[in-house]
């Protein structure tokens, strides 16, 4: 049954305010259903939960931010990763009890069609409703590194999740899920990702459509695709902290114009400055393989 409002969750730390924000933009373009969004961190700067809720007021979004106390999880030591990556795999115990779905979204992520679609799918009972990682697999990750975690079903990317929070209550000990993440917390590649992976059964998946989160890194190409809804920025290189943007890259920052903020387009000069003054010292380590 299609309903006329959605519970969206995101777990995002300061750095990622403004890409946040230029993603609820671009999902408004699309949909003007009202939304309850939650953001889950382990802190964010008043001035920027200031920013937020400045920037998002005219928008039919109601804003929940939640600061929660995950010092558990505070001795992680990836880099490229934040801790508050975890708190959507504990978010159902935060989340209000009379939550019966909610669409969690990375922060790096620009809507391009009505994600409507995607929150109105029916699961058909099952925990979880994800699109499997297929840049991952075919850059990052070999069969045998797969083979390792053990897992029963195609491998997912965590990016978008449409989680079935009464079938997940049910099923989920927040205590052993909290114990598994601090006991493997520096174990795997792509912690959150994979964890999730080893976590959830095959029975419990519903694997989804590839344009309901559509994995592209910087510099590939889009594909001439009408049905795709959200572009996900994935790697470490994002719209806005590298030099040659790429087609989709640049939808970024044309969405961005609507957003009417300079201040985060200062920021981004200052990154690419900076990553600019480090190319000479990664191209020498590149050739003398340092």
């Amino acid at each position: 049954m299609w309903v006329n409002f959605m519970n969206i969750l995101m777990c995002i730390n300061d750095n990622y305010i403004y890409p946040l924000i230029n993603l609820m933009y671009s999902i408004k373009k699309y949909n003007k259903e009202k939304i309850d969004l939650y953001i889950f961190s382990t802190g964010l700067k008043k001035t920027n939960i200031d920013v937020l809720k400045k920037t998002l007021s005219h928008l039919d979004i109601s804003i929940n931010i939640k600061l929660i106390d995950q010092t558990q999880f505070t001795f992680y030591g990836k880099a490229h990763y934040s801790v508050d990556m975890f708190l959507r795999i504990i978010a159902f115990k935060y989340l209000p009890n009379n939550l019966h779905k909610i669409l969690y979204l990375d922060a790096d992520m620009l809507a391009v069609g009505d994600i409507g679609k995607i929150y109105n799918y029916d699961l058909d009972g099952k925990l979880i409703g994800v699109v499997d990682d297929f840049i991952c697999l075919k850059n990052n990750y070999n069969d045998e590194y797969v083979k390792s975690l053990n897992i029963d079903h195609p491998y997912f990317n965590s990016g978008m999740l449409l989680f079935n929070l009464n079938g997940i209550r049910e099923s989920w000990d927040y205590n052993i899920i909290t114990e598994f993440i601090v006991k493997n917390i520096n174990k795997y590649n792509y912690p959150d990702q994979d964890m999730l992976n080893i976590l959830i059964k095959k029975d419990e998946v519903c694997l989804l459509n590839k344009a309901f989160n559509y994995q592209l890194r910087c510099r590939e190409k889009m594909p001439d695709n009408k049905d795709i809804i959200l572009v996900h920025y994935v790697g470490d290189k994002k719209p806005w902290n590298h030099l040659r943007l790429s087609k989709h890259e640049k939808l970024f920052w044309k969405n961005y114009k609507d957003v009417n903020d300079k201040e985060f387009r200062e920021i981004s000069k200052k990154m690419k400055i900076e990553r600019l003054k480090k190319l000479p010292v990664l191209f020498l380590k590149k050739i003398f393989k340092l």
